[in-house]
């Protein structure tokens, strides 16, 4: 994957979903091919991203100052971020298949899997910019909304559940999605992500 196609991703993703939606539709190949390109690619380049803005700004925290973490810090938490991404899609891809079939609509783990993606790719840009100073958070927080929003439009596109039931099954995602990031949480994320910068690292406000 190249540097266009990349870029074609991100920016299609946030302006123009549905167009870039119904290009994925006919994605015949194996969910693991998908998720391996152009998934983790791009969550991969979105994780340097992200790096490179801490590296630049730090960790924000108001009335106190900014907080610049070690470099190896910043490299844990990147490549914990592509890890704690790539597993509970791949796991929520299961789910997806399972509910969608209860509820009326089609098993294709491909479909399911892009969908989960295409419809982050929102949230992924914002938390890559969340350390932004003054319009990182808003940004991130507007992102991420966005893209719970693709999220339910989304729904009886890639999965063909009945919009009767495209409500429920929402619902259930939702919260098998966060058992998932809680599981995943206070196990992997351990290790993978430090949930405190060190505050030795601490730059005063003045």
């Amino acid at each position: 994957m190249n540097i266009q196609e990349l870029l074609d991703l991100a920016s299609r993703g946030v302006i123009s979903p549905k167009s870039l939606w119904n290009d994925k539709l006919d994605d015949n190949r194996a969910w693991s091919d998908s998720l391996k390109s152009p998934i983790l690619t791009f969550v991969g380049v979105v994780a340097v991203l992200s790096a490179v803005m801490i590296v630049l700004f730090g960790y924000q925290i108001p009335f106190i100052g900014v907080v610049r973490p070690t470099m190896g810090e910043i490299v844990l938490q990147a490549v914990g971020s592509v890890i704690l991404y790539v597993i509970p899609i791949s796991i929520m891809s299961w789910v997806a298949v399972y509910l969608s079939k209860r509820v009326g609509g089609i098993e294709n783990q491909n479909r399911a899997i892009w969908m989960l993606f295409l419809v982050s790719i929102p949230s992924l840009l914002g938390q890559a910019f969340a350390t932004v100073p003054m319009i990182g958070l808003l940004l991130s927080l507007g992102l991420g909304i966005y893209s719970m929003v693709l999220f339910y439009k989304a729904i009886p596109i890639f999965m063909e559940v009945p919009l009767e039931k495209r409500l429920s099954y929402f619902i259930l995602m939702i919260l098998a999605s966060i058992v998932v990031s809680l599981v995943l949480h206070f196990t992997l994320g351990q290790f993978l992500q430090p949930s405190v910068p060190d505050m030795g690292h601490l730059e005063m406000q003045h």
